[in-house]
């Protein structure tokens, strides 16, 4: 199933793209020295992604930075870092986490300029060549609907969801807000169904709490 990857025609011109320029090459970041010289790149590219998906920066929080530094330099077997270059440039980067031969896909970045090419895309297809060369199990590209998955994707998964209460009043309060928020989501499609009036109510709710949380830190 390898050979699938290649037979869209985006993904096709987009390695031929590549290969004209200075070709790609996959590099496991293994080393703390290589680690050093390029999570200021790593760390960019996410923002910037971030951003250009009108998201909150992840990685603005220096905590969260030295967070991912802490867990690269304890050099448990478990983290898995890579870079996608052409010549002497990172393309795009993966954050992954390796358990019982398994690959977790995680914290991906990619250079933005470079968005005509689908970087990312070939960033992924790149690692599941690599996990296929060192025998792993399967590549896990984790939760989410974002539509690359469906795109490389060979199976998914419904995972269920358990909700532990305190009791059965916790219970009930629970289940009335969500009876009552589904009324109000119905309505709302009934008087606007072209607006999505509930997606741009929930994007304002975001921005708030990412003023907040900017004004806290400030």
């Amino acid at each position: 199933q390898i050979e699938e990857l290649h037979k869209k025609k985006t993904i096709r011109q987009a390695f031929a793209y590549y290969q004209r320029r200075d070709g790609l090459h996959l590099q496991i970041v293994d080393t703390v020295a290589d680690w050093v010289r390029l999570r200021a790149e790593y760390f960019t590219q996410h923002g910037l992604r971030q951003v250009g998906s009108d998201r909150a920066e992840a990685f603005e929080d220096p905590r969260k930075q030295q967070l991912y530094a802490e867990l690269f330099a304890s050099g448990s077997p478990a983290i898995h870092f890579s870079c996608l270059w052409t010549g002497g440039k990172p393309l795009a980067f993966a954050f992954c986490f390796i358990f019982r031969k398994v690959l977790y896909y995680g914290a991906p970045s990619f250079d933005i300029l470079e968005t005509k090419h689908s970087p990312g895309m070939l960033h992924i297809i790149e690692l599941v060549k690599s996990c296929h060369r060192e025998q792993y199990a399967e590549v896990d590209l984790t939760i989410g609907s974002a539509a690359f998955k469906g795109r490389i994707g060979n199976r998914c998964v419904q995972l269920p969801t358990v909700y532990l209460y305190q009791g059965k009043r916790g219970y009930w309060r629970a289940r009335a807000r969500e009876v009552a928020m589904d009324r109000f989501k119905s309505a709302l499609r009934a008087i606007a169904p072209e607006r999505d009036i509930w997606r741009k109510l929930k994007e304002y709710a975001d921005h708030i709490t990412w003023y907040r949380v900017r004004y806290r830190q400030s």
